[in-house]
């Protein structure tokens, strides 16, 4: 809007998409490192976290870490 009217500008479309796009990923990033911080709190190798897949699925045993994965995979 330029005070009297609505004024279409594609390129600040665009700028306002690439903005929140990376305001998206910023988030989801810090979300990951949160699943696997919690994961390795719990006693779970680092590297076993960050490399997934059913070796860390058989590290999973205890109550408190059963959610914990479906965060982590939520925020990959």
């Amino acid at each position: 809007f330029n005070g009297k009217y609505w004024k279409e500008d594609k390129q600040l479309a665009i700028g306002t998409i690439l903005e929140f796009m990376d305001l998206q990923l910023e988030e989801a990033s810090e979300q990951y490192e949160s699943a696997i911080k919690q994961l390795v709190q719990t006693g779970i190798p680092e590297s076993i976290v960050r490399e997934g897949g059913k070796g860390l699925v058989k590290l999973i045993d205890s109550p408190n870490q059963q959610p914990l994965p479906a965060k982590y995979l939520s925020a990959k």
